[in-house]
């Protein structure tokens, strides 16, 4: 999984996917994958990829998303 980001928009690329979004909604999306594989800890690491790519995009733009607002969104 890669992310990529220009000045309004980020990119994710797998494998087979790829799709854009804006830039303020990276910590949504952090949020999303993190809550992902604690409701389906059956999948494995399926969503390990994702988080990584999104944790170091969010790294290097210097937003902060931190592991407890998952479970403070409401995404169990």
């Amino acid at each position: 999984m890669k992310a990529t980001h220009d000045d309004t928009t980020f990119t994710l690329t797998g494998e087979v996917w790829s799709s854009t979004y804006p830039l303020e909604e990276l910590p949504k999306w952090l949020r999303w994958y993190r809550g992902q594989k604690h409701r389906f800890s059956k999948a494995g690491g399926s969503y390990d990829a994702t988080i990584a790519a999104l944790e170091a995009l969010a790294a290097e733009l210097g937003v902060t998303v931190p592991d407890d607002e998952v479970l403070a969104s409401g995404v169990t």
